[in-house]
């Protein structure tokens, strides 16, 4: 088994682990402590994971069937490093990567509040979320290698070798995993009643979680608007915008997060509504990645159907029948 597929299946234990932890809870001594352990070393293993796909990547392994199609010698570094989320497999290993780094930067930010329920069903959530993403990965299979002895790469396909593949789809990426946040926050907040919402809010989290949704948005826009660009000048679609599927949901999150920060005003008394906006943005976001991966829709942006189509949808699923069932739990409560 290689060290990558090893670091992935540490990523997803060791995080099935801290959720358990977390569920337990006070009930467990000093679990606090072994929690802020598991998240530190799960999110290392997605560390490792991801650079160990980059050190295969520019050291031209191409006995790794993911090497071999998306990079070659002739390829530059910049190209290299775009080889890292060019890929099918390898955008969830990078996508995995963000979502622990995301939920450990929330674990170091409310270091010492454990015990509130907000912060600990918030962290439940979101470590459950990474191990998914992180399932995803593994069943992609980034990390197979092959027993045929190459050479060299076939290298990205043309209209991927361009400086645009570089900088558009990891932002894109960004604003997705950023979503994990408020998605989190918000869900965790719809177990808890009204008044327990509103009274005695942590400051640092209520910051971290405004800091997560502005970063998101900004990084959406600013991938659509690369993307419309890229499209018009490299790819030569004729014109910004074609309504192709994959770029059409990627809009939608955006849409969910702009009609948040427009409904934050108007829906001051129905909190539930207006965070649902954003439970919905990262539903979204799930839904999205599945429409790239599923070849349910064509596209020019798609990968085709695999296997990962199918455990993305119930990652779906999933995160759809939570979130409507907590809504509902807390707008009938």
């Amino acid at each position: 088994m290689d060290l990558g597929t090893i670091l992935l299946i540490t990523a997803v234990a060791i995080g099935a682990l801290d959720a358990i932890i977390l569920l337990l809870g006070p009930r467990l001594r000093r679990y606090e402590t072994y929690s802020f352990i598991t998240s530190t070393t799960s999110f290392l293993a997605a560390l490792g994971a991801v650079v160990w796909l980059g050190v295969l990547i520019f050291t031209n392994q191409f006995q790794y069937d993911y090497v071999n199609e998306t990079t070659n010698l002739v390829a530059d570094p910049l190209l290299k490093l775009s080889a890292l989320w060019a890929g099918q497999s390898g955008s969830l290993v990078f996508w995995t990567f963000l979502s622990f780094g995301l939920y450990f930067a929330f674990r170091v930010v409310t270091r010492g509040y454990e015990d509130d329920k907000l912060v600990s069903r918030a962290a439940m959530i979101m470590v459950i979320e990474s191990a998914l993403i992180a399932v995803n990965a593994l069943v992609a299979d980034p990390f197979r290698v092959s027993e045929v002895v190459r050479t060299d790469g076939y290298g990205l396909n043309p209209l991927l070798s361009t400086i645009w593949n570089v900088v558009h789809p990891p932002i894109i990426f960004i604003g997705y995993a950023l979503l994990l946040v408020p998605f989190a926050i918000k869900l965790a907040g719809f177990t808890m009643r009204s008044e327990e919402r509103n009274q005695d809010k942590i400051p640092v989290v209520e910051s971290f979680t405004r800091l997560n949704t502005v970063a998101s948005w900004i990084m959406l826009s600013a991938g659509i608007f690369i993307g419309g660009y890229w499209a018009y000048i490299v790819l030569g679609w004729g014109g910004y915008w074609a309504w192709d599927p994959v770029e059409t949901t990627s809009l939608i999150p955006w849409l969910l997060v702009t009609a948040f920060y427009h409904a934050k005003p108007t829906l001051k008394k129905n909190d539930v509504l207006r965070d649902s906006f954003l439970v919905m943005g990262y539903i979204t976001v799930v839904f999205a990645t599945w429409v790239t991966r599923s070849g349910v829709l064509s596209s020019v942006h798609g990968f085709g159907l695999s296997l990962v189509s199918w455990t993305m949808l119930v990652t779906q699923l999933v995160n759809l029948i939570i979130g409507a069932s907590f809504a509902l739990y807390a707008g009938f409560r």
